[in-house]
């Protein structure tokens, strides 16, 4: 009979080890199956499992089956303040075999609310574990009379246990696959919504750069007229020009530049004698602590649309001065960077009348040399400047001889990002655009790709150069 037992219980454990519920994590199922197995193999009548609450003040029943009916339930509750040493001798031993049920020490609390109304007389419970501490517990309990655990039977029931104990590690981890899968599905979802989004946004930002872009190239139209240099307006003077800005940009694969400089010369007659008037100019004007608008430009004050009718108002009333040294005191001049009348046609009288309103000083270049010359600056209209002149207006004069060259440079000659050190810093030395020209000529092209080798051109760049002939 021994051996039968025994061989009985190794073919339950043996059946349930290849349960693929309890590997698969089918906790129902495989609670099902072990319950049943229980009840079948130890003879009685009732074989649950039951579980922590996760405060771990009471256990519930996850799985009852009754081996008379072939019914499984599930829910009841049993609290530990009720049943204080039930609970504390699980939470230490390995099996609980009760015989007397009614009677012993650690089951007696159950036996008016649990045992007596359901006939039970003997109960073999054995806790099962989680990381080490107590989760829960299988129940076995016979009804009938009173009977005696043997040591094989109290095994067995710590096999099932075990075993409940591993359908909840499986359950464990199939739930944290599902969350993971379910998270990673979410993801996906959430980087499938992003991605949307970004590329809705790209594709806005895409028509709006495009917009911009069309934008950008009607102003070049309306600016166009603003710089206007004929390479010989007269023919004491070769002019030479370069316009360099900041900002580039591509419309209908055409490459473009839109920016604040621009430079403009224009033969004219001032008391009967040919003249030239040359600008170079940076339409951006300065912001003051205030935040207001100061040392307006005359693009930012006038605007660009006007353009051509403007010099054209402009040319008319200088042809109304006697001297070029009264032209440069027309209020409107005063919004230019740098303004220069070279006259003509006599090589030996050649004279530059020069004026400079917040602009680096221009440059001479002479017999093979270069230097700056000491023009007094003058503010811009609506300048809050006090380190200048005001009132009347300093005009520099210069003699110019054949193969003079003057240069006429906007803020970006000297706004380079230079490597001193190992540390990235804004140049400071005009000299180093003066030494160009003189190592150079009077060669626009060629000042602005040496200033790139030197650095990074970090502002428009405009050169307007004007050489006697």
């Amino acid at each position: 009979m021994f051996n039968s037992q025994l061989q009985r219980q190794n073919a339950a454990l043996l059946k349930l080890a290849k349960s693929s519920a309890i590997d698969s994590g089918d906790l129902k199922q495989a609670l099902r199956e072990i319950t049943e197995a229980g009840a079948a193999t130890l003879d009685v009548k009732r074989c649950s499992v039951w579980s922590y609450t996760p405060e771990k003040d009471a256990i519930v029943c996850l799985d009852l089956y009754e081996a008379d009916t072939g019914k499984h339930s599930e829910g009841v509750v049993l609290k530990a303040k009720d049943f204080p040493a039930y609970f504390q001798y699980l939470k230490e031993e390995r099996f609980l075999p009760a015989d007397d049920a009614v009677t012993h020490p650690n089951t007696y609390e159950f036996a008016e609310v649990y045992l007596k109304p359901l006939g039970i007389t003997s109960m073999l419970d054995a806790p099962f574990r989680r990381s080490g501490e107590m989760h829960g517990v299988v129940c076995n309990e016979h009804v009938g009379p009173m009977r005696h655990w043997t040591l094989e039977e109290q095994n067995f029931a710590g096999s099932l246990a075990d075993l409940v104990s591993r359908a909840f590690e499986a359950y464990a981890r199939r739930q944290a696959q599902e969350e993971l899968k379910r998270m990673n599905e979410q993801l996906e979802k959430m980087v499938e919504e992003r991605t949307r989004q970004l590329k809705e946004t790209l594709e806005q930002v895409q028509a709006l750069k495009e917009q911009q872009d069309a934008d950008y190239f009607l102003t070049t139209l309306l600016l166009k007229p603003l710089s206007n240099v004929n390479g010989q307006p007269a023919p004491f003077c070769r002019l030479q020009s370069l316009v360099k800005q900041k900002k580039s940009f591509r419309f209908r694969n055409r490459e473009y530049q839109i920016g604040g400089d621009y430079v403009f010369a224009e033969s004219i007659l001032i008391g009967n004698k040919p003249f030239i008037f040359a600008i170079n100019a940076d339409a951006m004007g300065e912001i003051d602590p205030r935040g207001r608008g100061s040392a307006y430009s005359w693009f930012r004050a006038q605007g660009p649309f006007g353009t051509e009718k403007v010099f054209e108002h402009l040319t008319g009333r200088l042809a109304q001065f006697a001297l070029p040294q009264a032209a440069p005191r027309i209020p409107f001049l005063r919004r230019l960077d740098d303004g220069v009348f070279v006259n003509g046609p006599h090589r030996k009288r050649r004279r530059a009348y020069l004026l400079s309103a917040e602009h680096p000083a221009p440059v001479l270049y002479k017999d093979g040399r270069a230097r700056l010359l000491p023009v007094q600056q003058v503010p811009k209209l609506g300048s809050t400047r006090e380190d200048m002149v005001k009132g009347k207006v300093p005009i520099l004069r210069i003699r110019m001889g054949k193969g003079d060259c003057l240069i006429l440079a906007s803020d970006g000659r000297d706004d380079i990002m230079i490597e001193t050190a190992g540390q990235r810093q804004y140049n400071e030395d005009e000299s180093v655009f003066v030494d160009l020209v003189a190592k150079l000529g009077p060669s626009p092209s060629k000042m602005a790709e040496n200033l790139s080798r030197i650095g990074d051109i970090t502002d428009d760049l405009s050169i307007l150069a004007l050489e006697m002939v």
